[in-house]
Order: C-alpha cells, then structure tokens, then sequence
C-alpha cells in the first residue's frame, strides 16, 4: 500500500505539478491516511477560518482516479 503524506496531499491540492504528474503516470494506488486528511482539514480552518475547511473537500473530488 503506498500511502501520501500530509505535504503530498497538500502539494497536490495546490497544484504543484511535479506531483499532480506523478500521480497521473504511476499505474499504483494512492491512499491518504486520516490522521493527514485531519491535518488538512485543520490546517485549512486555522488558516481561513471555518470557510477554509470546507474548500479541500470540494478539490479532493478528483482523487476517486487516484484509488
């Protein structure tokens, strides 16, 4: 199981295209851990507020490819 860290996740939902191409080319599954998609979601309200964390839930809707 090859699993991405929270600095991964987070490259990706910024749209760091280094990752974004990798994800795309490799022929394995992805899997995020839910102690990351935590650090995700409370990174984004302490950042922005309660609007925040609602943002990279919207974004990760085109991880289903990644699974």
């Amino acid at each position: 199981m090859n699993c991405l860290d929270t600095n991964a996740l987070i490259d990706y939902l910024e749209g760091e295209p280094e990752i974004a191409t990798f994800l795309e080319t490799s022929q394995q599954p992805y899997f995020a851990p839910t102690v990351a998609l935590h650090e995700i979601l409370v990174g984004a309200a302490r950042l922005r507020g309660a609007e925040g964390s609602s943002e990279p839930a919207t974004t990760w809707t085109g991880w289903s490819r990644f699974r």
